[in-house]
């Protein structure tokens, strides 16, 4: 009896996971295309907003091609020091002197931790109304992303950009990679749809009056992590969000290299998703728990009832014909058309992940500071 139940529950939610990736991730794959955006009546200027703490190497070869973006309005560069014990002050006097849009400011001592606070004293620096976002470790696709980004900028509000992990010869990389993607395709598609929940400040523009309105980071100092996310998640609408796609816009970082650093990583997302507004969790929630369970009540139920085999691996087979041309779409979208073999891989390991990982951080949340 308990394994017939078991079996209806699976049917359930095989079912469930159909219909979620064909009206959220499928609906935004198979209906969006690349758009041009006219152009603006006016270009506006801009401050891009970037935190450093002992990155020195990485604004020497990635700053550059931040201070050298073409943009028709003056634009600056702020560039916030917390508290670096390393060469970021030499390396970033010496581009001031090449670039004289470049502006800086140091914090000393650190006083809080995580980066909201350099942030928000970065964004009171800032001379501009509209602000983008992105990391020192970051490398724009090409001179036209701040272009592209605020093209799609009009009345004041949000713009959700990608911000993709760089390819490397690395086990860990692919799976990186797609879970960047996964994590991508859910922000995206919801935003189509018209209930935004995230972006990835990697890749994030927002005009001040939205930041201001929200409070700043006020609501969630006690967090190390959600800077980005928090932000989009308290105040981001249907009416003020945009997005855009465009490869030219895309923003890339390196992946961890080690699993540990990439838990780690995961473990302060994770904790910062606590703090969404709770029908947005109990929404991905629910996507994640179908998810999981569509993998684990399959595996107990063929080895507890492999007579049902047929049934079993065709439930699987019929939600992987739905999934797998969706991800494939989603992959040429946001250029990782190499990670389309490796679906049916990757998608077992996210069920894992979804099922078993991200729970155990939801017990054990990070503390972890910058």
């Amino acid at each position: 009896m308990l394994l017939l139940f078991l079996a209806l529950v699976l049917a359930g939610v095989t079912a469930l996971q159909i219909l979620i990736w064909i009206f959220f991730p499928g609906r935004w794959a198979w209906q969006y295309r690349p758009d041009v955006p006219p152009e603006p009546a006016a270009f506006f200027p801009v401050s891009v907003v970037v935190c450093a703490r002992n990155e020195a190497p990485r604004l020497r070869q990635n700053l550059p091609l931040i201070l050298q973006q073409q943009w028709p309005a003056p634009f600056e560069v702020v560039v916030v020091d917390d508290d670096s014990t390393d060469d970021t002050p030499a390396v970033l006097a010496a581009l001031s002197t090449q670039f004289p849009h470049l502006r800086t400011l140091r914090i000393h001592p650190k006083d809080h931790p995580g980066k909201k606070i350099a942030l928000t004293r970065g964004i009171s620096f800032a001379q501009h109304p509209w602000l983008l976002f992105t990391d020192a470790d970051c490398q724009p696709a090409s001179a036209a992303w701040l272009s592209q980004m605020m093209r799609r900028a009009s009345a004041p509000g949000f713009v959700l950009g990608y911000a993709p992990l760089l390819p490397a010869r690395h086990w860990l990389n692919g799976w990186a990679r797609f879970e960047t993607l996964y994590t991508a395709m859910q922000y995206f598609s919801t935003a189509f749809a018209g209930w935004p929940f995230m972006g990835v400040g990697r890749n994030m523009a927002v005009h001040r009056t939205l930041f201001d309105a929200a409070g700043g980071f006020s609501r969630h100092l006690h967090l190390t992590g959600g800077d980005d996310d928090l932000l989009v998640n308290s105040i981001a609408t249907g009416r003020n969000t945009q997005w855009c796609l465009d490869p030219a816009a895309f923003v890339y970082s390196p992946a961890k290299d080690t699993l540990k650093g990439w838990l780690l990583q995961k473990r302060r997302h994770v904790t910062a998703g606590t703090a969404y507004k709770t029908w947005h969790n109990l929404v991905l929630g629910g996507v994640a728990f179908t998810h999981a369970v569509h993998y684990g009540l399959s595996a107990i139920l063929l080895i507890a009832q492999p007579q049902w085999a047929p049934w079993i691996i065709g439930g699987y087979c019929l939600r992987l014909v739905v999934v797998w041309p969706v991800y494939a779409r989603a992959c040429g979208h946001l250029r990782a058309r190499d990670l389309v073999p490796l679906v049916p891989l990757y998608d077992g390991i996210l069920a894992v992940w979804l099922g078993a990982i991200a729970p155990l951080f939801l017990l054990f949340p990070s503390k972890k500071t910058w």
